[in-house]
């Protein structure tokens, strides 16, 4: 399986977690995380760079995911890339919010590697 995402986070502890939960799933997915939206976006600049999947933390100081997803919807390289709301805490005009914007879909975190693990398998095996 030849499969690459991003990760953009603020919390590096989650980005431990996503990374351990990723290496449960398979080995070989291949994952850059970025701790800010202005990160992700100086990495994504890059047009080589397309990850087929991009996770986004809702709750980031500076620039919103919500804004992050719209500039990365705004990215011509990306436009077959799957993009997910990811955080903790999503109410239901948020997650139709994102839909609208572009999101695939949007996750709730959660504090359960297992669940974590399942999640993501239900996504990169679909």
């Amino acid at each position: 399986m030849n499969t690459s995402c991003l990760l953009i986070d603020d919390d590096l502890d989650d980005h431990e977690f996503f990374a351990i939960a990723l290496g449960k799933l398979d080995n070989n997915i291949r994952c850059l995380m970025a701790d800010s939206a202005s990160h992700a976006l100086q990495i994504l600049a890059d047009r080589s760079v397309v990850p087929q999947y991009i996770f986004i933390d809702f709750n980031m100081p500076r620039m919103s995911g919500l804004d992050c997803l719209i500039d990365l919807c705004r990215l011509e390289h990306l436009k077959d890339t799957q993009k997910f709301m990811f955080s903790t805490n999503l109410s239901s005009r948020i997650i139709s919010l994102s839909k609208e914007l572009g999101a695939k879909d949007c996750l709730i975190k959660t504090t359960s590697m297992e669940e974590l693990t399942r999640m993501l398998k239900s996504i990169f095996y679909s």
